[in-house]
């Protein structure tokens, strides 16, 4: 960055001119070159970013009465804010949201929202530990033969006691498709650990995290 006076033959010079950018601060005028930032993006974010890409073509080759369907979706149902307050989304984002897992998992996706034919309740859920697995039971609800919805499992920690549960700083260690009421995983530092149930389908749209806290000792 460099001092000048007189930029560009005026008393002040402000913007980008080529790959000079003019600038005054604090009654001193000055030149910079531009810059363009390169972040190099992680795995996951290449991942989500080439899943997104993809859906995005496949949405428009939607037939125009296919979209429709998707925008009467979006009207019918809401999404919940991380402050808990629903928001609306677009057609588009309610496809790109359910068409994620089934994309990233199975290579396939619905070019139509299929109709809500249940909810899934977690009742009766307990977590244990026995060295080196922790083991979650539960008992599904309404599972009839022909459901595509996903489960995702995330874990969260090690932490030397519980403290309040950040879906955010978790990683994925499983995704079930088969409700068989019981996850298994191994855990290898000892330590207090949220485990975190996040749903994705189609049935009522998505469901946020649910999470149980253990300690693995």
């Amino acid at each position: 960055m460099a001092t000048v006076t007189w930029p560009l033959s005026s008393g002040e010079a402000r913007g980008r001119v080529g790959d000079l950018i003019y600038n005054t601060h604090r009654g001193k005028s000055y030149v910079k070159t531009h810059v363009v930032h390169q972040s190099e993006m992680t795995e996951p974010q290449i991942e989500a970013r080439n899943i997104t890409a993809a859906l995005t073509v496949f949405w428009q080759e939607l037939e125009q009465s296919e979209r429709d369907l998707w925008n009467l979706w979006a009207s019918q149902h809401t999404l919940d804010s991380w402050t808990g307050q629903p928001k609306r989304i677009s057609g588009y984002n309610w496809f790109i949201k359910l068409n994620y897992y089934p994309w990233r998992f199975e290579s396939s996706y619905h070019n139509i929202p299929l109709p809500a034919l249940r909810s899934y309740l977690f009742e009766n859920l307990n977590a244990s530990w026995v060295s080196p697995n922790f083991t979650i039971t539960w008992t599904p609800q309404n599972m009839p033969a022909d459901y595509t919805d996903y489960v995702i499992w995330r874990i969260e920690g090690p932490y030397k006691c519980i403290r309040t549960a950040n879906i955010k700083r978790a990683g994925t260690i499983n995704h079930v498709r088969e409700w068989t009421g019981t996850f298994s995983s191994a855990i290898s530092v000892p330590g207090w650990y949220a485990i975190h149930i996040w749903w994705q389908g189609f049935t009522q749209g998505y469901m946020p995290p649910n999470h149980i806290w253990l300690e693995c000792t």
